[in-house]
């Protein structure tokens, strides 16, 4: 009998073991899956933070800055040639002044001063020239001025003009949303009574990397109307108080938008080089449209809105 007890507790003693040892196997396997599953989450948490900040930093790489415009000058170069009499033309000139002279815009923005250049580059291209995504550096504009001024003396020599001059002049207007806008200025003497000068707007899209053109601004099935409203502000400008119009006026079968504008603060400017629409005395004629006429024909990214105060007052005519 005794022996069997003390089988009994032997067995007993044995059966408390193995079940404690299987809650404490129990306890280190529910311990390990709760790490396992902390560690998970860890790594979902550190995954979307990191997706966060990187999206933090594009943010903060795609926002615009406020331009720092600093005028530099690319080519600066003038001289005066001198020749040797002509025993065969006594009228012959004996000494021509030559001079080119030409200025960028330091933004500070990479891609905006490529664009500026290739602008520069382009007026002096007889055809566009397809530059694509290359970056253009001042160094690119320097050369093709340098080969520029000497051909000027080249021509010189050959003809014997009064003198020869090219001066461009690019400059900062204003910044307003996604729309920065500069001018570049062409002055070109070749000899006669009087050289040429013409200024291009370049408003560019600081969303898009580019410059804004007439068909981006309006759709071309709407320019009509925009061009009837530009001709009721040239007649208007060219209407004396007694009803007289101006002999000077463009035919209207003859007049045509232009490609150059400007933002204003209540509408947008159109400007027309000397000759277009007058005589050269009267240098270039800008017509105004009121965003609140045109405002409606304008494709949407460059619209009015009451954000920019537009119709935030109903009954102004100006706005």
């Amino acid at each position: 009998m005794k022996k069997s007890l003390l089988a009994i507790f032997v067995t007993s003693v044995f059966i408390l073991s193995a079940c404690d040892d299987q809650q404490l196997s129990q306890k280190l396997t529910d311990a390990e899956q709760k790490i396992t599953q902390l560690e998970t989450e860890l790594k979902a948490v550190q995954s979307e933070l990191a997706e966060k900040n990187s999206s933090k930093v594009e943010n903060s790489q795609d926002v615009f800055p406020a331009l720092n415009v600093e005028i530099t000058e690319l080519f600066n170069k003038s001289e005066n040639l001198k020749f040797k009499p002509d025993s065969e033309d006594e009228f012959a000139r004996n000494e021509s002044q030559i001079e080119l002279f030409a200025t960028t815009a330091n933004t500070n923005v990479e891609w905006l001063n490529s664009l500026l250049l290739k602008e520069i580059i382009n007026h002096y291209s007889d055809e566009d020239q397809d530059l694509g995504d290359k970056i253009i550096t001042t160094e690119n504009v320097t050369n093709m001025f340098s080969s520029m001024y000497e051909n000027f003396v080249n021509d010189a020599k050959d003809s014997r003009p009064i003198g020869l001059s090219e001066i461009e002049m690019t400059n900062y207007l204003s910044q307003r949303g996604n729309i920065v806008t500069f001018t570049q200025s062409y002055d070109s003497y070749t000899g006669g009574a009087h050289g040429m000068n013409y200024t291009r707007y370049l408003n560019i899209d600081v969303n898009k990397k580019a410059v804004i053109q007439l068909d981006d601004l309006i759709d071309p099935s709407k320019q009509e109307e925009l061009k009837n409203i530009l001709w009721q502000d040239y007649v208007s400008e060219n209407t004396d108080e007694s009803g007289q119009v101006s002999t000077f006026m463009t035919d209207k079968n003859e007049f045509e938008l232009s490609s150059d504008f400007y933002f204003t603060e209540n509408g947008i400017n159109f400007v027309y080089p000397v000759y277009v629409l007058g005589p050269f005395a009267e240098g270039p004629i800008e017509l105004h449209a009121y965003f609140s006429d045109i405002n409606a024909l304008l494709k949407p990214d460059y619209q009015r809105t009451k954000k920019d105060g537009f119709n935030i007052y109903p009954n102004s005519i100006f706005f």
